[in-house]
């Protein structure tokens, strides 16, 4: 039991979108994390206002590349886990190796809470408040 001095760890998990392959879900699991693809769960035709909805209300962090449609929707969340997007559209292996780099990044993280987590091709992180604070 941890005591009230030392924080219990933070659940770290992830949903998977279908343009993104279920593997990555190996991947976060393997690293010891929570992790679903978006087809097993019935989620994978469902629009994307539906998708993002329930990742935030299952407490999930959203891995996608789709990111013109999520960045709209997460804009109108007061609160979600995290949103990571992987740009652009790249091969299975490759969208592995980007993985592992976010999952790496989110580790040294204190919290991505309301954060937009984005991979580039080349492996660059960054992450910035989304929704963006008003100004």
């Amino acid at each position: 039991m941890a005591s009230r001095s030392t924080p219990a760890p933070l659940t770290i998990r992830f949903l998977i979108d279908e343009c993104l392959t279920p593997r990555l879900c190996t991947l976060a699991k393997h690293h010891g994390y929570a992790a679903e693809h978006v087809v097993p769960i019935q989620l994978g035709s469902k629009p994307d206002g539906v998708v993002a909805v329930q990742a935030v209300e299952r407490g999930d962090i959203f891995v996608t590349n789709n990111a013109r449609h999520y960045r709209r929707l997460y804009a109108k969340f007061t609160r979600h886990p995290g949103l990571v997007i992987v740009l652009p559209s790249v091969p299975l292996e490759r969208q592995w190796e980007l993985f592992a780099q976010v999952i790496a990044f989110v580790e040294e993280q204190s919290s991505i809470v309301d954060q937009m987590v984005v991979v580039r091709r080349d492996g660059h992180i960054t992450i910035e408040p989304w929704p963006r604070p008003a100004v």
